[in-house]
């Protein structure tokens, strides 16, 4: 009875007043939050795809360098006379005062080592290595790529040229360069994003080729994952948020570095924490949920209070006024003191129990006035009786003043006779 009661009383229908006309606010709070929250990962996916991007610009600036590199050698003509011991000269002191090359050489048209900067074991085939029979085979310029171990100690990004001969424009050789794939790093260390970020260089199969922080080598499969795959199957760049190799959300960012023709791809991807992305927009959202929801207890407070003050105070005087006037007592009132609609309604109902306590008044008259002449009757009708059975004077006195006393209600009765 009581939870009914609490349910449906005008404090609780007032509670729920003013809760209903917090809540706009609180949608608006949240609306906001979850749009600003939009608005950073619209932001950070554009910083993301930014950087990507600025790393394929910065490939293929470095691509370009590295061709022009190679026409230029393929020019010098102790290279291109194919000289092996001044072609390994030359090479050697080109890696000497460019530490990013890991090698440079010249490989025949079957594939043995003509010159190398950096010695070859014996036996070596060159033509195994599909970027250099590529370039032999297309008379082009190519890019690819060598796991970690085939050619140096760690994965490198490799550039291919042939050398054609002057006379007959058959390719005499293929001059190639080597480049470790950590060569990355020095935009890396230029360009970050705000809080941890990531760095990776993969293959077109998927294979990772660079990497900051570095990853261990049981995460080859890692990067083939749905995400990982639709962003090298689709053209151009794009954004997807998924679990890292550290177990944390990340939102990255992929950019497609093409570097050639028919299929020399690496792939750029940045990534940030996820928990980063919505830092700001989340201490916003906490903050103004955390605003609304005191301001909210405030005001239910004010109107648990003010409610008692301004309005319950005033309804349970005329409840009270109502109980009372039922029980019978109807001299009272609420008295309601002030202004306003709870006033007026006290006013009229002090009227109204004016009214009604005159009016009971009136009928407490009119029934004492018929109980006195309904006394009265029975008095007669008894007298009657009496004169009618009693024959002697004495006891007929003595009757008459007991129907008098007893059903008169009179208290004392003398009779008497006067004799003349």
């Amino acid at each position: 009875m009581q939870a009914r009661n609490f349910w449906t009383s005008l404090r609780t229908r007032l509670l729920v007043i003013v809760f209903l006309c917090v809540l706009p606010a609180i949608v608006a709070f949240i609306v906001t939050g979850l749009i600003d929250r939009q608005r950073a990962l619209a932001l950070s996916q554009q910083r993301v795809l930014a950087l990507a991007n600025l790393k394929a610009d910065y490939y293929a600036e470095f691509t370009a360098q590295i061709h022009t590199a190679l026409n230029v050698l393929t020019a010098i003509p102790v290279i291109n006379a194919l000289n092996r011991e001044r072609c390994t000269e030359a090479f050697k002191l080109l890696l000497a005062h460019n530490p990013r090359f890991a090698n440079v050489g010249l490989a025949a048209p079957d594939g043995h080592v003509i010159c190398s900067g950096v010695p070859i074991a014996a036996g070596i085939n060159m033509l195994q290595h599909e970027t250099i029979r590529r370039a032999m085979h297309e008379r082009r310029f190519v890019v690819g790529y060598y796991p970690r171990g085939e050619v140096a100690d760690q994965p490198i990004i490799c550039f291919a040229s042939p050398v054609l001969d002057d006379q007959s424009r058959r390719v005499k050789a293929v001059i190639w360069a080597s480049v470790g794939a950590h060569w990355l790093e020095q935009l890396d260390t230029a360009t970050s994003l705000p809080g941890v970020s990531v760095s990776y260089l993969l293959n077109d199969a998927g294979e990772l080729l660079f990497a900051r922080p570095t990853l261990s080598s049981d995460l080859a499969g890692f990067f083939n994952r749905t995400p990982f795959r639709q962003m090298r199957s689709q053209p151009g760049s794009n954004t997807f948020i998924t679990i890292g190799p550290d177990g944390n959300r990340y939102l990255y960012g992929g950019a497609d570095l093409h570097a050639g023709d028919k299929g020399d791809h690496l792939f750029a991807i940045v990534g940030t924490l996820a928990s980063d992305v919505f830092t700001l927009s989340n201490q916003a959202l906490y903050r103004n949920l955390i605003i609304i929801v005191v301001l909210t207890i405030l005001f239910l407070v004010i109107a648990w209070i003010g409610s008692d003050v301004l309005i319950l105070r005033r309804v349970h005087a005329l409840l009270d006024a109502a109980r009372r006037i039922a029980s019978g007592e109807y001299s009272a009132r609420a008295r309601l003191k002030g202004s306003g609609e709870i006033s007026q309604l006290g006013d009229e109902f002090d009227r109204m129990a004016d009214a009604l306590q005159q009016r009971e008044a009136e009928t407490a008259e009119h029934v004492a006035h018929i109980e006195r002449l309904t006394r009265l009757y029975r008095v007669l009708s008894s007298i009657n009786s009496v004169l009618l059975h009693v024959k002697d004077r004495e006891q007929l006195l003595g009757e008459a003043c007991r129907v008098l006393v007893e059903i008169g209600g009179l208290r004392f009765v003398w009779a008497g006779s006067v004799n003349l």
